[in-house]
C-alpha cells in the first residue's frame, strides 16, 4: 500500500538519515556534505536505468537477487533497491563488514515504507543468507568503493548460494570516474574474462563502460554472465 501523500518518501528519509549520522559514522565527505551527498544520490539514480534495461532483456520471470558490496552508507545499494523494487520481486542484501556502518544500514532498513532488504555484516567471501532465498531469475552485484575482481565476486556468490553459482544471468556493475574508457588493461586488472570464457556453470557474455551522462560524474564498468549451454 502506498504511503499517504504527506508522508516523507523513503529516499528523502534516507537522505536525512545520512546527513544526521554522517559526523559520527563518516558515511560521506564531511566537507560540503550536503552538496556531496546530492551528487552521490544523482550518480546512484542514474545507475538504475541501465540495470532496468538489462533486466528487461534477460529476465522473463522470477525474482532478482541484488547485492551491494562494501555498501557503507547505502550508496548505491539503498537507491538501487528503491529504484528496482517497483518492477521486480527483488531480494536485496547490503553487505558491509564494519560495525557502525552495518548498524546504520539496519536503521535505514526500518525507515517507514522502505521495501524490505537484508544487511549482512560480513566480508563478501563470508556472507551467508539468514534463510534460503528463492532461486533467482537474475543477479545484480554493485560496487562503489570496494575493489574486487570478477572471480572474487563470483566465488562469493557461489558461497552465498551454497557452494555453486546460481544458474541465472549475472550483472556486475562498478562505479568508476566519468572519463573511464574500456581497455584490455582495465579488463586484466578486474580479471574480467573474454566473451565466451566459462566461469563454472556460467559463461562470460561481455563487458564495457556505460556512461551515466554529463551531470552524473561517474560511469559504470559492467560485466555480464549467462548460464552455459
Amino acid at each position: 500500500m502506498a504511503p499517504p501523500a504527506n508522508t516523507p518518501q523513503p529516499l528523502e528519509t534516507f537522505r536525512q538519515e545520512v546527513l544526521r549520522w554522517n559526523r559520527q559514522i563518516n558515511l560521506v565527505s564531511r566537507q560540503e556534505t550536503g552538496d556531496r551527498l546530492e551528487a552521490l544520490l544523482g550518480q546512484c539514480r542514474d545507475g538504475v536505468p541501465p540495470m532496468e534495461a538489462w533486466l528487461a532483456e534477460v529476465l522473463p520471470r522470477g525474482p532478482v537477487w541484488y547485492f551491494d558490496l562494501g555498501s557503507g552508507g547505502g550508496l548505491p545499494g539503498v537507491v538501487w533497491h528503491l529504484g528496482l523494487s517497483g518492477a521486480h520481486p527483488l531480494h536485496t542484501w547490503l553487505v558491509e563488514p564494519r560495525d557502525k556502518r552495518a548498524w546504520f544500514l539496519e536503521r535505514v532498513a526500518n525507515i517507514p515504507h522502505m521495501p524490505p532488504f537484508g544487511v549482512l555484516q560480513a566480508r563478501w567471501d563470508e556472507a551467508r543468507p539468514d534463510s534460503a532465498p528463492p532461486r533467482p531469475g537474475a543477479v545484480i552485484v554493485s560496487l562503489k568503493a570496494l575493489k574486487l575482481t570478477d572471480p572474487e565476486i563470483l566465488d562469493g556468490l557461489a558461497a552465498f548460494s551454497g557452494g555453486e553459482l546460481p544458474l541465472a544471468p549475472v550483472m556486475v556493475a562498478r562505479y568508476h570516474p566519468p572519463e573511464q574508457i574500456w581497455s584490455t588493461d582495465l579488463a586484466a586488472g578486474l580479471e574480467i574474462p573474454a566473451p565466451g570464457t566459462p566461469a563454472g556453470p556460467l559463461v562470460s557474455v561481455g563487458a564495457g563502460v556505460t556512461r551515466l551522462g554529463d551531470t552524473a560524474g561517474a560511469s559504470l564498468v559492467v560485466s555480464t554472465y549467462r548460464p552455459a549451454g
